[in-house]
C-alpha cells in the first residue's frame, strides 16, 4: 500500500512538469529549435539634427523570428541589448524603459533605440530569443546641415605693406564646417602692375601659409577658395576675398652733405679753388636714394666722371657759399642738406 501511495506521487509531479513546460512552450519564453533570428533599423542610422539645436535622435528596431520553415513565430520572446545609448518600447520615450518584446503574427519584436550627443559614434544592439540570436551596427550621425568648408585670409601686416618687405596671407583659419578636413587650397591674386609682378595662380593641399615680397607699388586682388578633396575637385562656393596695397614708405630720406668746407685763392694769374662735395653718406634703408641733386651758390656743379652723390663747385674769389644736396628715394620722397664753402684770398706777399 504504502508503495502504491509513492508512485501516484511520483506520478502526479510528473504530469505537473509536462504541463508546466507546455505552457512555458506556449507563453513563446523560448524560440523552437532551428529558428533563425534577424534584425535591421529604420531608419538605419541615427540622426541628430544640430542644426535644429536637437541633443538626441532616435531609430527603429525590428527582430524578425522565423521557423524552420520559415514562417514567421508569433507570441515569443524576444530580448535586447545595446552598448550605446538607450532601447525602450515606446517611440519618444527613451525614460520608459525596455521590457522583453513578444513576437506578432509577422514574427516581429519592435524597440527603438535613443542615442544622445554623449553617446558614441556606433551602437551595436542584439536580440535574442533562445538559441536564435541577431546584431546589427546602428550609426549616430551628427547633421550639422549643408555646411561646405569656409575660406578665410588673415594677411600680416592686415591690409598693406611697404614694397620691398615681406607679408604673409595664411588660410589656417579655414573652416572645414561638414567635411572631415580642408584637402585644397585654392589661390588667386590679380594686380593691376602693369609688368604683373603680383600675379600669382596655384592649388594644393599644402599651400595654407604663403610668403610673399613685392618690389612695386600695386594693388592686389586676392581670393581663396577651399575644398575637401586633395584633388582640389569640389571646390566650396564660400570664398573669401582680400584686397592688398603694396605702398611706398611715406618717410624721408636722410640727407647728408658732408662737413664744411674751406679753401684758399692760390696767389696766380686767374686763380680759381674747387670743391669737392661729397653727399654719399645719405641714406634711405626703406626705399633707397635713387636721385642726388647738387646746386652750388654761384658756381655750376660738375659732375663728370664722379660717383652719383658727387659733385664739384669752383670759385674765383672769395666768400661763403652754399652748396646745397637733394635726395630723392624710389617713392619720390625728398630730403635737402647744404654745406657751407669758404673761399679765403690769396696770402699777401711781404
Amino acid at each position: 500500500m504504502q508503495v502504491h501511495w509513492k508512485m501516484t506521487i511520483a506520478g502526479v509531479l510528473l504530469a505537473l512538469l509536462l504541463l508546466l513546460a507546455a505552457a512555458c512552450e506556449d507563453s513563446g519564453l523560448f524560440a523552437p529549435e532551428g529558428a533563425s533570428l534577424t534584425i535591421s533599423a529604420n531608419p538605419a542610422s541615427v540622426v541628430i539634427d544640430l542644426v535644429a539645436d536637437e541633443e538626441s535622435g532616435e531609430t527603429r528596431v525590428v527582430a524578425t523570428l522565423v521557423g524552420e520553415d520559415s514562417r514567421p513565430l508569433s507570441g515569443y520572446s524576444v530580448t535586447f541589448e545595446t552598448d550605446e545609448g538607450v532601447l525602450h518600447n515606446t517611440s519618444g520615450d527613451p525614460d520608459g524603459g525596455l521590457r522583453a518584446e513578444e513576437t506578432s503574427g509577422a514574427g516581429e519584436a519592435v524597440v527603438y533605440l535613443t542615442m544622445s550627443i554623449a553617446d558614441g559614434n556606433t551602437a551595436l544592439v542584439t536580440a535574442r530569443s533562445a538559441a536564435a540570436e541577431g546584431e546589427v551596427e546602428i550609426d549616430r550621425v551628427l547633421d550639422r546641415g549643408e555646411f561646405p568648408p569656409e575660406a578665410e585670409i588673415d594677411a600680416t601686416p592686415s591690409t598693406e605693406q611697404t614694397k620691398g618687405r615681406q607679408f604673409t596671407l595664411d588660410a589656417s583659419d579655414s573652416d572645414p564646417r561638414d567635411a572631415d578636413g580642408i584637402g585644397c587650397y585654392s589661390w588667386t591674386i590679380t594686380t593691376d602692375d602693369d609688368g604683373g609682378e603680383g600675379a600669382y595662380e596655384d592649388e594644393g593641399q599644402s599651400l595654407v601659409v604663403l610668403p610673399f615680397t613685392l618690389q612695386n607699388e600695386q594693388t592686389l586682388s586676392i581670393t581663396l577658395r577651399v575644398g575637401e578633396n586633395t584633388d582640389c575637385t569640389d571646390l566650396s562656393p564660400e570664398i573669401d576675398t582680400l584686397t592688398y596695397d603694396i605702398v611706398c614708405d611715406t618717410t624721408e630720406p636722410d640727407a647728408d652733405a658732408g662737413g664744411n668746407q674751406t679753401q684758399t685763392l692760390p696767389d696766380e694769374m686767374d686763380p680759381e679753388v674747387t670743391f669737392l662735395v661729397d653727399g654719399r653718406a645719405s641714406s634711405d634703408p626703406e626705399s633707397g636714394i635713387v636721385t642726388y641733386i647738387w646746386t652750388c651758390e654761384s658756381s655750376t656743379p660738375d659732375t663728370d666722371g664722379l660717383e652719383p652723390g658727387q659733385a664739384r663747385c669752383s670759385y674765383t674769389s672769395a666768400g661763403e657759399f652754399t652748396a646745397r644736396l637733394t635726395v630723392i628715394n624710389d617713392c619720390g620722397q625728398s630730403a635737402s642738406d647744404e654745406v657751407t664753402l669758404n673761399v679765403n684770398d690769396p696770402p699777401v706777399n711781404p
